[in-house]
């Protein structure tokens, strides 16, 4: 039984279905649109309202594997990762075939890792802040992503728990903006839509991060321990007092200040 109707007309990615099964897309797009999607998905999860469906839409473009093959009912995410991890496929037709494959086929996207990033967003709901750094910078290279307004919003979006109203519009409004003119159908477009008629921001309980005010508490509490700590050595091992106080007030501001911005394990 012949089941490329059942693979390319019934697939429920919005996006596959809506642009002629990818026939406008270069290869530019395509990996334009990994990035974004991927980085759309991510700031899903920071927003308390979105989370719910940010995760949701996480499991569903992951529980097939790692991007191994074509797939009916899988995500935009999915599929997009799945032709730049195997652009000479022959289930999705893009614009200008041939060259578009041999560009594609140049590129050196670490699927396994983006696939393993996405599990841990999930599994974790607040992956840590210097492994998504690491992620999405590396996945900047391997996309060749070169428009600083993609590098500005990603910088912008790791830093999300820290942004005023203003500049989380200014996100949201350029990621929606971004996705109209390369994805129009999109499934994460009306989230994002959504998101622009918010008169405030809620963060995700599991994303916010300590303010600088908490940071310094936890430096002046850290400093007093410290003091104490460095003239009670220094009374024991008979040495100057005051100098091991200044010590201990030092490195105690310091504990105190980065550990004030920890999270608690539950």
């Amino acid at each position: 039984m012949d089941l490329q109707f059942i693979d390319v007309e019934l697939s429920e990615s919005r996006l596959y279905r809506t642009t002629g099964n990818f026939s406008k897309f270069n290869g530019v797009d395509v990996l334009d649109l990994l990035y974004l999607n991927t980085l759309i998905a991510y700031v899903l999860t920071k927003d308390d309202a979105q989370r719910g469906y940010a995760l949701s839409y996480l499991t569903k473009t992951t529980q097939y594997g790692n991007y191994a093959l074509f797939r009916t009912h899988a995500t935009d995410l999915y599929l997009l990762a799945y032709q730049v991890a195997h652009p000479k496929n022959n289930a999705i037709d893009l614009a200008n075939q041939l060259l578009t494959s041999t560009f594609l086929d140049g590129v050196h996207f670490d699927y396994r890792d983006h696939w393993k990033f996405l599990r841990e967003v999930i599994n974790n709901e607040s992956v840590a802040s210097g492994r998504a750094t690491s992620f999405f910078y590396r996945l900047e290279q391997q996309l060749k992503i070169s428009k600083p307004r993609y590098k500005q919003m990603r910088r912008l979006v790791l830093d999300w728990a820290n942004l005023k109203y203003i500049q989380r519009q200014m996100v949201i409004a350029t990621l929606a903006h971004e996705l109209r003119m390369k994805g129009v159908g999109s499934e994460l477009l009306d989230s994002l839509n959504t998101m622009l008629k918010y008169r405030e921001y809620t963060v995700a309980p599991d994303t916010q991060q300590p303010g600088l005010g908490s940071k310094l508490a936890g430096a002046a509490a850290g400093a007093v321990v410290g003091r104490t700590i460095g003239s009670k050595v220094a009374t024991a091992l008979g040495k100057d007092e005051d100098k091991y106080k200044k010590v201990g007030t030092g490195i105690g501001a310091i504990a105190g200040y980065w550990a004030s911005g920890r999270k608690k394990v539950k």
